[in-house]
């Protein structure tokens, strides 16, 4: 279900290309400058490791949301699929912290 960091280096690529083709590439462009020069960053490290860190979480999230709701199609019961799938990995794999000290 996770996104290989080759995978998510290509989406980065590709969303690069794209940019630049854009209707509001201009508009697009600041605000990306204006994250980069927020995070500290330079654009190279941008594109190659923080939109990349950022699509493998963000696909892997999407592959797990669509394999938990795989065929439910009402709203409401998608909604106690996802709880209920929480509740399950809360459940499962809680970790006692005073046992840790």
């Amino acid at each position: 279900m996770t996104v290989s960091e080759d995978e998510a280096r290509e989406f980065a690529k590709k969303q690069r290309e794209e940019l630049d083709k854009s209707s509001n590439a201009e508009e697009i462009q600041k605000a990306i400058y204006d994250l980069i020069q927020a995070l500290g960053i330079s654009e190279e490290e941008y594109w190659t490791d923080y939109v990349v860190k950022g699509y493998m979480k963000q696909n892997t999230i999407s592959k797990l949301r669509s394999e938990v709701l795989e065929g439910i199609e009402d709203q409401a019961k998608r909604n106690e699929a996802c709880e209920e799938f929480v509740k399950t990995l809360t459940k499962s794999y809680s970790i006692d912290l005073k046992s840790i000290e």
